[in-house]
């Protein structure tokens, strides 16, 4: 008779792409040792992590729907407005979380920047590269007390997994090496949904590659942005829009291939074959 699989709830913020794409190595890595892996996030991501693991259980998890603003003016004070909001948001996440953990018999959480996703009866492990905020210029003095913020707001997990290098070079910076740290958090290393082992082909090349993700509407006014400046080029183009899900294309130029989401390793193929690549960080 074999052993009952342990149960494992992967669950990564809808932010753009980025959390549940480096979700992927994770994800991949609990299966081959055995464990039995859920999904849990919404919207893009969730989509995302459907067509990434099709024989894997996803479930709809309330986001945080945070605005962003369509230019930096004031995005402090508008961020800072919706503190209220995220934190009923972060509370009914961890509401929705004790239902899950009862029907599915989760023993273990692995949250990707989800405040609300522990619970008394799992092993519970916050993943992020976020242990402080940049804050802007005259702001900066309030960076230790936000860092305080977020230690406080991780208590309550078992263990924080920052995936990056514990020394320099590293990828985060000031956002996880600025300040000390508690014992409970370990660096794990980048992860990266591709494989560098891979040196498959495309007969797709082409001079520039752009990446498009992020939250809106910032994602939509990079594209516009990009969509604009590449207009009527004699360049060949390739625009990924991270928009998995969605097939409308907008209309472009001939020698511009619009695409709104690709698997995996169609991407590195593309990367690997692209004179240049434009994306943008988180």
């Amino acid at each position: 008779m074999s052993e009952k699989k342990i149960n494992i709830l992967v669950a990564p913020l809808n932010w753009g792409l980025g959390h549940a794409a480096r979700c992927v190595p994770l994800i991949k890595l609990l299966q081959e040792k055995g464990f039995h892996v859920i999904l849990a996030s919404d919207g893009h991501a969730l989509t995302f992590l459907q067509k990434a693991f099709p024989h894997l259980e996803c479930i709809n998890l309330n986001g945080y729907n945070i605005a962003y603003p369509g230019s930096g003016k004031n995005m402090f004070l508008r961020m800072f407005l919706q503190i209220p909001r995220i934190l009923r948001a972060i509370r009914k996440e961890h509401r929705q979380l004790k239902n899950i953990v009862k029907a599915r018999e989760i023993s273990i959480v692995l949250s990707d920047n989800r405040y609300g996703l522990w619970n008394r009866d799992t092993y519970n492990i916050f993943m992020t590269h976020q242990l402080m905020l940049k804050m802007p210029g005259r702001l900066r003095f309030l960076e230790p007390l936000v860092h305080r913020l977020i230690l406080i707001m991780i208590r309550r997990f078992d263990e924080v997994w920052v995936p990056d290098y514990a020394g320099t070079p590293n990828l985060s910076g000031d956002l996880s090496h600025k300040f000390s740290i508690s014992p409970k958090i370990s660096f794990i290393g980048p992860l990266s949904r591709f494989n560098p082992a891979m040196k498959g082909t495309t007969t797709e090349s082409c001079d520039i590659l752009f990446l498009i993700s992020g939250p809106e509407p910032q994602r939509s006014l990079f594209e516009n942005i990009i969509l604009s400046a590449v207009k009527g080029t004699d360049l060949s183009i390739v625009i990924l829009r991270g928009l998995p899900g969605n097939e409308e294309r907008p209309q472009a130029d001939a020698r511009i291939k619009i695409y709104a989401h690709l698997p995996s390793e169609k991407i590195q193929q593309l990367l690997n074959a692209a004179k240049t690549v434009v994306a943008r960080s988180g």
